[in-house]
C-alpha cells in the first residue's frame, strides 16, 4: 500500500525584515475590518501587538488564547483569531505574556488573505506561483515531514525578494487528500521526505500541489 503524504505544518523563526500581507475585507469577524498585516503598527497586527490588543480588535468572543502545536511535537503559547472560519489566525507568541507575536499562521482554506506581492494566498496552485515567479521553477522540501513541502528556493525569479530568505513570509505547500492514490511508489519517493523537489518534477503533475500556508514572522 502506498504511503500517504501528509505535509505538517511550517514554524520557524524570520529576520525582522519588512513585508506586507494584505486580504480582501469581505468577512469581518469583529469590530475591526482592516485585515492588513505588517511588522509595524500601520495595521491591526504587528510586531508589538498583544493579545489584549486582539480582543479589542476582533472582539473578545472571537479570540482564545491556547496552546498551539509546531513543528516535531512541540506546543507552544498561542492565539486563534476567528477560529474555524476560513480566515482563522493562529498567532505564536515570543513570551508567555503574550505580548509579542513571533508567528503568524494562515492557513484555512478559503481565506481571503493574500500576499501584497503576487497575490498568492491559501490555494494557489505551484502551476500559478511559477508563474507570477516569472516563469522561473521553485524548490520546496519534500512531502511527509514537519517541515515538508515548505518553498526553500525561488530560482532567482522575482518572488524570490517577497518570499524568500530575506522576507517575512514563508509558503508551504500541501495536497489534497488521496490525491497521490494513483501515484507509484518511485513517484511517491519522488516528492516525499527530507529531499529537495523541483516544481518541475514529472509526480507533480499527478499530485497537483498549492499553497497550504503562509507563515507570516516578527
Amino acid at each position: 500500500m502506498q504511503k500517504a503524504l501528509s505535509p505538517k505544518p511550517l514554524l520557524c523563526a524570520f529576520a525582522a525584515l519588512p513585508l506586507l500581507l494584505w486580504a480582501q475585507p469581505p468577512v469581518a469577524a469583529g469590530p475591526n475590518t482592516n485585515f492588513t498585516v505588517t511588522d509595524n503598527k500601520d495595521g491591526p497586527i504587528g510586531a508589538n501587538t498583544t493579545a489584549a490588543d486582539l480582543r479589542r480588535i476582533f472582539g473578545a468572543s472571537h479570540v482564545v488564547d491556547k496552546q498551539l502545536p509546531g513543528a516535531e511535537g512541540e506546543m507552544s503559547d498561542g492565539t486563534v483569531v476567528k477560529a474555524g472560519s476560513p480566515d482563522e489566525l493562529d498567532i505564536f507568541w515570543t513570551d508567555k505574556a503574550r505580548t509579542h507575536p513571533a508567528i503568524i499562521s494562515i492557513a484555512g482554506q478559503g481565506s481571503h488573505y493574500r500576499t501584497a506581492v503576487g497575490n498568492i494566498g491559501v490555494g494557489t496552485t505551484v502551476a500559478d506561483l511559477v508563474k507570477k515567479n516569472g516563469g522561473k521553477p521553485i524548490h520546496f522540501s519534500g512531502f511527509d515531514w514537519d517541515y515538508g513541502g515548505a518553498i526553500s528556493d525561488w530560482g532567482g525569479g522575482p518572488l524570490g525578494k517577497a518570499c524568500g530568505d530575506k522576507s517575512h513570509i514563508r509558503l508551504q505547500l500541501g495536497h489534497a487528500p488521496g490525491a497521490d492514490s494513483k501515484m507509484s511508489d518511485t513517484e511517491i519517493k519522488s516528492v516525499e521526505g527530507e529531499q529537495q523537489v523541483s516544481s518541475s518534477a514529472p509526480a507533480l503533475r499527478k499530485l497537483r500541489p498549492f499553497v497550504r500556508e503562509i507563515t507570516v514572522g516578527f
